[in-house]
């Protein structure tokens, strides 16, 4: 099971990080072996959470400045355009989604994808108030499940 790495086992991993080895090689390689959580993937679990959860948007993510009002727009850009994996999930960076949850992203997909190009950096009330909505919440919730 994937976690956060704390401290202690962060200091651990570098205190025996190999000599010679190329930094992302080598955190690639500890990511794999460790369960450890890559940041892209944790932003993309939050990004979900707050299609299903707008009351509960997170604080800090990285988003074009003029996104900062719109808390909906702001996690929309980060499955899009900051973490990549919609439109295609399939191309998405290894260890950000896992093969078992394809289908599910696929499904999101399949459901904002329209609504995103026809809305784009919209307010949440033009995305929350179309009648396709609620399908997108259904299918960010499944995925939620599956990761």
């Amino acid at each position: 099971a994937g976690g956060v790495i704390g401290e202690g086992r962060l200091l651990e991993l570098l205190e025996n990080r190999p000599a010679g080895r190329g930094s992302d090689e080598w955190w690639e390689s500890v990511l794999a072996r460790s369960g450890i959580v890559p940041a892209a993937r944790l932003k993309v679990h939050w990004a979900l959470h707050s299609l299903v959860h707008l009351e509960q948007l997170p604080i800090e993510m990285e988003a074009p400045a003029e996104l900062a009002e719109n808390g909906l727009a702001r996690n929309i850009h980060i499955l899009y355009e900051a973490c990549g994996v919609l439109p295609n999930p399939e191309t998405a960076t290894p260890g950000v989604l896992h093969a078992a949850e394809l289908p599910a992203f696929l499904d999101v997909a399949a459901s904002l994808d329209p609504l995103h190009a026809e809305l784009g950096d919209a307010s949440n009330e033009a995305y929350t108030s179309d009648p396709r909505w609620n399908r997108v919440v259904a299918a960010a919730a499944r995925t939620l499940q599956a990761m």
